[in-house]
């Protein structure tokens, strides 16, 4: 790799910091309340796709907001590889390893399965619906079962 082409992905890199930092994220302290880790990550996720990153730049601008705890464990993740590991945005699957615990994902399937609208309103009962669905995408992407299975709920 010549000069000018490292001097371009660099500048192209501080740019896209620039663009991510205007969008203000939030920080992550480590929270064990799974409710906070997942929102944090998803709102991440949202501002990458709104920038257009890379897999690298992911990584890279999600972890720099990682404060206290959470900054801790990312060093220690770092630590475990080599220096030359190229970290994707799909490995976020050891964020939710340790910040969304499977057994917390295993409760909430179960109470998507078995939810029913009680003394809801149609609208809560909808909501509630669309906020567990999030944890079976498999699940409701056929969406003649999603609406099977709302209407069962009623």
């Amino acid at each position: 790799m010549d000069a000018s082409t490292s001097k371009t992905e660099e500048v192209s890199g501080v740019d896209m910091f620039e663009r991510f930092q205007r969008l203000r994220p939030p920080s992550f302290s480590g929270a064990l309340d799974p409710v906070l880790a997942k929102h944090w990550l998803n709102r991440m996720a949202k501002m990458m796709r709104s920038l257009g990153c890379s897999d690298a730049q992911k990584v890279i601008l999600a972890t720099y907001a990682f404060e206290g705890e959470a900054d801790i464990w990312w060093e220690g993740m770092l630590r475990r590889v080599s220096s030359d590991y190229e970290w994707t945005w799909t490995e976020k699957k050891r964020f939710n390893e340790k910040y969304f615990p499977s057994c917390y994902h295993h409760e909430k399937i179960s109470k998507f399965l078995k939810l029913e609208q009680g003394n809801m309103t149609v609208p809560q009962s909808e909501a509630h619906f669309d906020e567990l669905s999030r944890y079976v995408p498999k699940a409701v992407e056929d969406e003649e079962y999603k609406l099977k299975k709302f209407k069962e709920g009623l």
